[in-house]
């Protein structure tokens, strides 16, 4: 299952949110903004340089394999609930590079998450398969 994923931040209170799903996922950001109870118009695409200093990637290379690095930062993780649905789902994921995709089960990503020290919301996102 390849996945998208959207480093977001609250541009007035800095929360920080990774979330990850399945590439057919529809993100509705105004949504978002409500469930993560950030104000109006202030939940945006993270900045470049807190993006690089919080997951050590660039614009474009997203994963969130990346979370190794940031075990004592406050990243919020939200995972697509479908992406999680068996143990041996196979998930698609950059490998801190946008050239290259690896392949990991869904069981052994939810042990990555808990070595890496982050827990996980799961989200029931709509699908959009035709896109």
């Amino acid at each position: 299952m390849m996945c998208k994923n959207l480093f977001l931040k609250d541009k007035k209170k800095g929360g920080i949110w990774l979330v990850v799903a399945k590439w057919s996922a529809v993100i509705d950001m105004k949504a978002l903004t409500k469930e993560f109870g950030v104000g109006s118009g202030c939940l945006r695409f993270g900045p470049d340089d807190v993006l690089e200093a919080m997951l050590g990637v660039k614009k474009g290379s997203v994963t969130p394999l990346g979370l190794y690095k940031s075990s004592s930062a406050p990243v919020t993780v939200v995972l697509d609930s479908e992406m999680l649905s068996t143990d041996d789902t196979k998930l698609l994921f950059h490998p801190m590079r946008n050239d290259h995709t690896m392949v990991w089960s869904a069981g052994d990503f939810k042990k990555f998450l808990q070595i890496s020290g982050h827990s996980f919301q799961l989200k029931d996102f709509p699908h959009d398969e035709s896109q």
